[in-house]
């Protein structure tokens, strides 16, 4: 059930009944409103600032979508339901719930036919009696998704929550895998500015320094692998997932080894996944691995993913670079088997020069 203090009606009572703009999910959505519980000794509110539609389909673009005489609940809008199993932790995501008895009478509570919630006892001493309906017939209409979410959280072994994602997949990976760097919590809805729960990720803190390492150097963000370089770039990889960073036009990484010795590559590589943390297996060319150090193992032996998702090529170079024993710099070099020659036998050094562009960037001189 829902109520309004008479103190707000009462002042703005005119201009509601004489504005035809305000709609039941206007008023859902009013910081004024006050929420009673139905019948739930801890009643939390899970729908806030999420519109509903009562009659089986979306009316008004609506988030959460049912029907007083079916089973079955959706949302729709990128939202999503989210269940954490109280027992391992592990998350579950589905745009549709059941919740409800089946044709045998039995409480039926799931996502999807391989999702079922565990009951809780106290649920299932509760509900032993199937003429007890799930969902009593005297709730109100706009209270029913509200107490839907409350039972979950009550009469189940999970956690339960609406979330509002893009990539739902992702939020749960890291939810699943990362959990010391995920929570579920209140943030502006990127399109609307009001609070919704979210799946916020947060990546160990790094410090990127301001060192320019693709000064001059033209870079391709959308690296496929039918299209790796379009339009001749010097650098390309895929930004918005980055495994691996190409070099084309003579330009080459340069790893300086810790024993002082030089090799180059025509590629790095950074294998971060849900399955490898990204202390593990980061490497240069096809055979070599960079040599973490002690406290990147520590820092991300636990961290499941990209650590240069959504970021710059020198950001990853100089993550590298403050965590791994080698030193990494990009440099133009007409005859890369040479230079490296000439630098491990101390006849050449690392500086400034001009490409076949004439532009200034690092070189073997």
């Amino acid at each position: 059930m829902t109520q309004i203090s008479k103190e707000s009606t009462s002042s703005q009572k005119d201009d509601l009944f004489e504005s035809p703009t305000i709609t039941p999910n206007d008023i859902w959505r009013s910081d004024k409103l006050e929420k009673i519980s139905p019948s739930f000794p801890e009643y939390n509110d899970y729908t806030k600032n999420i519109t509903w539609a009562g009659g089986g389909s979306p009316m008004e673009g609506e988030d959460f979508i049912f029907s007083r005489n079916s089973n079955l609940y959706y949302l729709e809008n990128d939202y999503h339901f989210l269940a954490i199993d109280q027992n391992n932790q592990r998350p579950y995501t589905n745009k549709s719930l059941t919740l409800g008895r089946n044709a045998s009478g039995n409480v039926v509570a799931q996502l999807d036919l391989f999702t079922n919630f565990a009951l809780t006892d106290e649920a299932k001493q509760k509900y032993a009696d199937k003429n007890i309906p799930v969902v009593p017939n005297g709730i109100e209409l706009a209270d029913i998704p509200n107490y839907v979410m409350n039972w979950i959280n009550r009469y189940t072994q999970c956690s339960f929550d609406i979330v509002y994602s893009k990539d739902i997949t992702t939020d749960s990976n890291h939810l699943r895998y990362n959990p010391t760097y995920s929570k579920i919590d209140q943030k502006a809805h990127p399109s609307y500015g009001y609070l919704v729960s979210q799946v916020v990720h947060t990546p160990p803190a790094f410090t990127q320094r301001k060192f320019d390492y693709t000064e001059n150097l033209s870079v391709y963000e959308n690296y496929d692998l039918a299209y790796p370089n379009p339009l001749n770039y010097d650098v390309s990889y895929t930004k918005n997932r980055p495994t691996w960073y190409y070099f084309f036009n003579n330009f080459h990484a340069l790893i300086k080894l810790e024993n002082g010795t030089y090799r180059s590559a025509t590629y790095l590589r950074f294998h971060g996944s849900f399955t490898t943390p990204a202390s593990q297996r980061n490497g240069y060319g096809l055979n070599h691995d960079f040599t973490m150090t002690d406290e990147a193992k520590t820092i991300y032996q636990n961290y499941y993913y990209h650590i240069g998702v959504n970021q710059s090529v020198d950001y990853a170079i100089d993550w590298l670079n403050q965590y791994t024993k080698e030193e990494v710099l990009i440099v133009y070099s007409t005859n890369i088997t040479n230079d490296l020659k000439r630098l491990n036998d101390g006849t050449a050094t690392v500086g400034k020069g001009l490409n076949n562009q004439g532009k200034l960037v690092n070189c073997i001189i």
